[in-house]
């Protein structure tokens, strides 16, 4: 039994329009192409009454689950786009427009490969970050005094080596 405060979704798939070998056709610049796949979330102490008045995603934990992505990164195309200067992740999580507060988001059994080639024609390279777990806390774009204290701790398997992660 779930309880009443839950909220599940099993089998997310995202899949990409087109073959990694193939989207350079369909961009101008270097950007990421995506592919994710994940077992299950599953939102605790979710505030539906939040959601329902402003829309707003409150909840004590996000549960993610066997979550598998692939990131391929064609270096073929020209990268125009990366000499813009990127925000740190506390100033993206408070640009969002959808209201969010998550006390904890949980991975478990994770995956994330990413993918890499310089020139059209040419194989991927890739390293893979396999048996991924960790904890992401203070996940939240409401206004305060104080910003956001965003941490993240964690730790994978690269190859036969252990990495661990602990950013603040």
């Amino acid at each position: 039994r779930i309880p009443q405060d839950t909220a599940v979704i099993f089998g997310l798939r995202f899949t990409p329009d087109v073959s990694p070998k193939e989207y350079h056709k369909h961009v101008t610049v270097q950007v990421e192409l995506y592919k994710a796949t994940v077992d299950s979330l599953m939102l605790t102490g979710f505030d539906l009454r939040a959601k329902l008045v402003d829309g707003a995603i409150r909840a004590k934990e996000l549960l993610v689950a066997g979550v598998a992505v692939d990131i391929h990164r064609d270096k073929s195309i020209p990268d125009i786009a990366a000499k813009k200067e990127k925000p740190l992740a506390a100033d993206r999580v408070t640009a969002w427009k959808l209201p969010v507060a998550l006390d904890t988001v949980t991975v478990r059994r994770g995956s994330l490969t990413y993918h890499e080639r310089m020139k059209r024609g040419d194989d991927y390279g890739s390293i893979a970050f396999t048996q991924i777990t960790g904890t992401l806390t203070g996940v939240s774009n409401a206004v305060t005094e104080q910003p956001a204290d965003l941490h993240l701790a964690g730790t994978a398997r690269v190859g036969s080596a252990h990495a661990e992660l602990d950013v603040r």
